[in-house]
Order: C-alpha cells, then structure tokens, then sequence
C-alpha cells in the first residue's frame, strides 16, 4: 500500500513538474509567432506594392487607349447625325410625328450597334419641346425622369465633353439610376447627348486583372481634371490636394506614390495629359491568402497551448490526484513543498469562466453565419426570381437551395392598408409572414425558399413540388393564418406551371395587381384571370356624366347610385382598365369640385388625403363618395370651365381622329387654337391622362374590338388603328391588356 502511494505522489510530482516545463515554451512559442507576422507583414506590404503598381501601369496604359476610343466614338456619332440632313437633325428641328420618332429611334440604334462603347443617345428639342431616348414614350420637359440633366443641357453654352454623370431613367414603374460618361453637342434650340455607361468602362478597365481599379482621373498640364469616373477621389478643385502636389513635385513620366492608405498609380501621356489611378491597399491582404491562412494556423497552435497551460491540465491530470493528496500526504508523513497546488476548486471554477466566455463567442458566430447565410439565400431567390442567376447555378447549392423538380409556384403575400402599418413593426410582421408560409406549404416533400424584397410590402415564397399544380386550399390557410397570427390583412397571389421561374413571378406579381379589383384579403390565381376576359372594356363615360350631373343637382343619393354603378362596371374589367377609368374618374371629379365650389384649403386637404395610393377600387370608390359629398354640402357644384372645355375638346378631336396615323399633340394644338405644350398641361390635369397615353388607349380599344369581331391579322389591324406593325405593337399591347394578340383572341374565341 505503500509503495503503490508513494507511485502515485511521484506521478503527482511529476506532472506538476510537467505543467512548470510548459510555461516557457508556450512563451518561446508566442515569440516565434510575433516575428513571423512582423517578416509576414512586411513581405506581404513590400510584394503587393509592387504587384498592385505592375498591374496599375499596364491598366494607365490600357485607360489611355479606353478613353480615346470612347472620346473618338462620340465624335463619330456626333459627325453621323449633323454631316447630313437625317433623323436626327429633324428630331432636333421639327415637331414630333409618328414616322419622325420611329426614324430616331433606327438611327439610334444604328449608332449603338456601330460603336461599341456607347450606352444610349438623347435627341433635345426645347422648341418644340420634345424629348427622343430611343425607348417609348417620347417624353415631354415636364415628364422627363432626370432634371438635372435637363437643366445642364438647357443652360450649356456650349459642347460638353465626356463629363460623368448619374442617368435617370423610367425602368416599367419605377425610376432607376446608373453613373455615365456624357457628351452634349449643341444644335440650334436643341442638342444630342451621348451616352457611356461607366460599369462598362470598368468591366473593361478590370479584365484580366487581380486588383480591380475603382476610379480612373485624367489631368491636363495645368492639372484641371479632363475625366473621372469618380469624382470622390479627387473632386473638381485640385489647387489644394496633396496628393497631386505630390505626384507633381515627384515628376518622371511614370510611377506610384502612397497617401493615407492609397496607392496612386500615374502614367504622363502625350501634352503631358496625366493618367491617375487609385487603389486602395486593402486587396493585397486578400491576394495573399496562403500566407494569412498559415498565419491563422500558426494561431491556433498557440492557442492550444494556452489552453494546456492555461487550465493547467487540472481538468484531465491534476483533479485525480487533488482527491488523493491528503490521503498520499498523511500516510507518508510528508510536508508539500507548495500548500496551493495546481487544480484547486478555485482553479476549476476560473477554467469553467474561460470556457463560457469562449462558448458565448462561438455562439455569437454560429447566429452571425446563419443570419448571413438567411439574408444571402434571400437575395438568391429575388435573383432567381427576377432572372439575374439560373436555376442550375453553383451559388444556389452552397446556400442549400435545391430544385429537383419540374414544377414551381410562385406566391406572392401582399399586406394590405400599408398606410396604417408602422415602419418599424413592417419588417417583423415579413419576418413571420415569412415563417408561417414555411412550415404551412412545406409538405407532402414541397420545399419552400421564402424572401422580401426590400423596401417593399411583399413576402415572396418560391414553391417546387412535384405535382403540376398547388394546392390552392393550403394557400387559402396561409392568408386565414396570416390574419389570425400576425392580426393583418393579406392578399395572397400566385401562378403554378413548369415556366421559366422569371415568367411565374410576373405572372403572380400581375394576379398581385389585381387586388385593385378584387379587394384587400383576396385570394387571387393568375389562371383564373385569364378566364376572366371580357369584351366590353370601354370608358363608362355615361355614368360619369350621371356622376357631374347629380352633383350639380346636388342630389347625393343619385350621384352615390352612380358612383356604386361606376365601380361595379370597373370590378369586371381588366386591372389595367380599371386602375386607368378609376384614376381618370377621381381626377375628373377633384378638377371639377376645385374648379367651382370647393375652396383652396379643402382642395389641397383632397389631393393630400384622398389621392394618396389607394390600394383598392372600394378606396377609390371612397373618396370619389367623399369628395362628391363634401362638395355638395359645401356649395352648388359649378360649370364647367374654360379649361374643362378645352380637355372635352381635345378628347372629342382624338375620338375622331385616332386611326390617323399621322395624329399629333401638335396637330391637335393646332386645331384647338393653343400651344403643344398648353395643351398638354391642360388635358392631363382635367383628364388625368397624357394625350399620347390617351391616344395609344383609343387604339388600342379598337385593336381589342377588331380582334374580338373580325379575323384581320395583326398588320392589317394596325393599319385601320394608325399603329405600325413593330415590335414596340406588340410590347406595348401585352403592357396595356396583361395579353398577347393570340391570348386575348383565343380566350375571346374560347367565350363565344
């Protein structure tokens, strides 16, 4: 007993002897770690300075040849148009017709297709005081996206060149921007714009290069800046920057400088134009990954051995003998060196705070990398949906999305009377929406990829099962539990079939839309639409007229049957009508009511309350009921004025002449005895609609009615309608009906 006693005391001895050896290593050991980061740093710093000033070079180079090709190409284009009497100087000279924007449009196409580098072409005539993009509509000044570019062009004095600037542009319904390089070349009252889209230039710029160049500057000799593609880096005022002076005082016709974390590349062209790009030091970290990554490991090796040392092998050596010492100690009659031996209780419980401060970071990471991971699956769907990545992508399998079946749904929950919703409860409630449409559509082997769009009201969840079609039962459960949990109304949309996932999401992003007609908390299928088709889409001008006569009778009860009559008529139209009659209707009756008997302060409280996106006819019905009502307690509804009376002119005057192909604003200015632009303002506030988007609807009424009551082909319609057999036709009839010729004809045929 004994001598197995006096075994384990040795052993005891010899481990905290152990534990005592490891000490100065763990400290040799951080020693060898901190010199090799401080050589690691330094190779790193001194072979990507030099790696980052090779590439930089060869791109000056290749920015010089850029920047003269883009420079040559919009001269070129320039010379095209005034060398001669075409399409574009007419577009720039004379009033707009029909023919004239369809010839601008195939010279700016020309151009585009010829050179390269440029991105779009504007034509401006202020005269006139018409606006050609190459896209439809033709715009207006008042109806022009971007207005800063409207005014740079009206006041230059002179040509522009290669100036940057951040496009405006109309994308469907909403107003998108991308930064350009742009070229003005003046002509009479009116000018040409170039366009290069600088994301081009870069692509470009960054081909074939490991560091990419986020900003390219050109100086003169008197060092005022010719071109930059990103004016943050040196703004427009250079007397002052320290960089330049720097780079001037250096001199030499080619070379680098470093300025508060920044390399400046700069390359001296010919007339002593200089070239100047920056780039920040950042990517030579990320381009010397290997090294890092031993580093790393290096750093886990030291931080075992802290743990070793640290928890001073109590957990797995030391506590046996702890429990054992008083016994081994008493028996032998010996006295301890040490009365505090390693692996006390004390020990223990600072170990045991070590390892929960450790846990409570690597907790904290695990819910960091499912959060980024949660957000990028997300942006994935919108990109599938959208149809910015394909289905068989490699990035959808590193996120766990998996699409092993033909067959997709797409929903779409829209929550209704935003209005009412607080910004910071909306994204909690997309949040659940988004969980309780997970685990309600993910059976029977569905898999279900919900996301938000953001800045938006929607949840969008991408369905792929197995059978053709969804079960339209599990959705309608999805909206009565949405309403129950979250205590909001939703209207649910979707579209099913084995399509082109893209194609599904604007089916259901159309169904969506048309909670317009269907009302909040609908449960809408896009096929169910197309079943819906019906003929009679006319304007019901005879219940409007019904609607103005009661209220100058100011009899309520007649103008609120009229009302009801009005929007009953709506609710079985298409939702492009209907959405269009509502809105021509409720600005016909605000143009009324202000232009007679409601005061200044009531008519501007209407237009700030009542015009204010409603979401549904039954809202639009609302404040028509509303606005009718106050105005007739108010005071007698008055006639109609000088300004009415020239929109009922105007309408009448296209109501006869829309099949004329050569039908123009200035045709009809004319023959109203007013300016284009005068009548253009006064047809849009009394109608509510642009004469062209006036025009285009009456045509487009009889394209409908001929394809319901005859069998003329598509280019015979267009000829009795005014309208040119292009691909613009057929674009825009799918815009203004949800149709395509063949659909509406066929489900026409099919009714009959």
């Amino acid at each position: 007993m004994r001598s197995k006693l006096l075994g384990y005391y040795r052993q005891f001895t010899t481990n905290r002897l152990l534990y005592i050896t490891l000490k100065p290593y763990f400290l040799i050991a951080c020693m060898v770690f901190f010199a090799y980061s401080a050589v690691l740093v330094t190779a790193v710093s001194f072979m990507g300075t030099s790696r980052i000033t090779e590439t930089q070079s060869g791109l000056l180079s290749q920015a010089a040849k850029i920047g003269g090709t883009i420079t040559s190409d919009h001269i070129s284009a320039a010379q095209k148009v005034f060398k001669r009497v075409n399409a574009g100087l007419e577009a720039m000279t004379e009033p707009y017709s029909f023919d004239r924007s369809y010839n601008t449009t195939e010279l700016i196409n020309e151009i585009k297709s010829e050179y390269g580098s440029i991105d779009g072409i504007y034509f401006f005539n202020f005269k006139d005081d018409v606006i050609y993009t190459g896209e439809t509509p033709v715009y207006a000044s008042s109806d022009f996206p971007d207005t800063e570019l409207l005014s740079e062009v009206r006041g230059a004095a002179s040509n522009i060149l290669r100036s940057p600037h951040i496009l405006k542009y109309e994308n469907g319904r909403s107003i998108d921007e991308k930064h350009t390089l742009m070229s003005f070349y003046k002509y009479g009252d009116g000018g040409m714009a170039v366009f290069t889209d600088t994301d081009k230039l870069y692509e470009i710029l960054n081909d074939g290069s490991g560091i990419p160049v986020k900003s390219l500057t050109i100086l003169d000799n008197k060092n005022a800046v010719l071109f930059s593609t990103d004016n943050s880096v040196f703004g427009t005022d250079l007397s002052d920057n320290q960089a330049i002076k720097e780079i001037t005082e250096t001199g030499g016709s080619e070379g680098y400088i470093k300025h508060w974390g920044t390399i400046y590349c700069y390359s001296r062209a010919s007339h002593d134009t200089l070239y100047i790009s920056a780039s920040s030091a950042l990517p030579i970290i990320v381009s010397y990954g290997k090294q890092i990554a031993l580093l790393l490991l290096f750093a886990l090796l030291l931080t075992f051995l802290y743990f070793i040392s640290g928890i001073r092998i109590g957990m797995s050596i030391f506590e046996p003998f702890r429990r054992l010492r008083g016994n081994v100690l008493d028996t032998l009659g010996i006295v301890p060196e040490h009365t505090a031996e390693p692996g006390t209780e004390r020990d223990l419980r600072s170990i045991l705070r070590g390892i929960k401060r450790h846990m409570t970071k690597y907790d904290a990471m695990q819910r960091t990398e499912l959060e980024y991971t949660y957000i990028k699956r997300g942006d994935l769907i919108c990109e599938l949906l959208t149809g910015s990545a394909a289905a068989g992508s490699p990035q959808l399998e590193e996120c766990g999305i998996e699409l092993p079946y033909t067959n997709y749904t797409v929903v779409i929950a829209r929550l209704d009377h935003t209005a009412a919703i607080k910004k910071p409860r909306l994204g909690t409630l997309l949040t659940h929406l988004s969980e309780c449409g997970t685990s309600i559509f993910g059976k029977d082997g569905t898999l279900v990829y919900p996301t938000v769009f953001s800045g938006g009201c929607d949840t969008v969840f991408l369905l792929n099962h197995t059978g053709q079609s969804f079960s339209k039962r599990l959705i309608g459960l999805f909206s009565k539990t949405a309403k129950e949990r979250c205590g909001v109304s939703v209207t649910t949309a979707f579209a099913s079939g084995n399509d082109q996932i893209p194609e599904l999401y604007r089916c259901a992003e159309y169904a969506a839309r048309c909670r317009f007609t269907h009302g909040h908390g609908s449960l809408i299928n896009y096929d169910d639409l197309l079943e819906d088709i019906h003929s009679d889409c006319e304007y019901p001008s005879r219940l409007e007229k019904a609607i103005v006569r009661e209220m100058g009778l100011r009899n309520m009860t007649g103008a609120g049957k009229a009302i009801e009559e009005f929007f009953d008529t709506l609710r079985r139209m298409p939702y492009s009508y209907a959405s269009a009659y509502a809105n021509m209707l409720l600005s016909s009756v605000v143009s009324i009511t202000g232009a007679g008997s409601v005061n200044g302060s009531l008519k501007n409280k209407l237009v700030e309350n009542e015009l204010s996106s409603p979401e549904t006819l039954d809202e639009f019905k609302a404040a028509v009921t509303d606005i009718c009502s106050r105005s007739i307690k108010t005071s007698a509804v008055s006639s109609k004025g000088k300004y009415e009376k020239l929109a009922d002119d105007i309408r009448e005057y296209i109501d006869e002449r829309y099949t004329d192909p050569g039908l123009s604003v200035d045709m009809i200015a004319s023959h109203v005895g007013r300016s284009a632009n005068y009548s253009r303002t006064i047809f849009k506030r009394c109608k509510g609609i642009s004469i062209s988007d006036y025009i285009a609807s009456k045509r487009f009424d009889e394209v409908c009615r001929l394809l319901r009551e005859t069998d003329l082909s598509a280019a015979q319609i267009c000829l009795r309608t005014g309208m040119s057999a292009n691909s613009y036709f057929y674009t825009a009839f799918k815009k203004h009906t949800g149709y395509t010729l063949e659909q509406y004809r066929k489900h026409y045929s099919n009714k009959k």
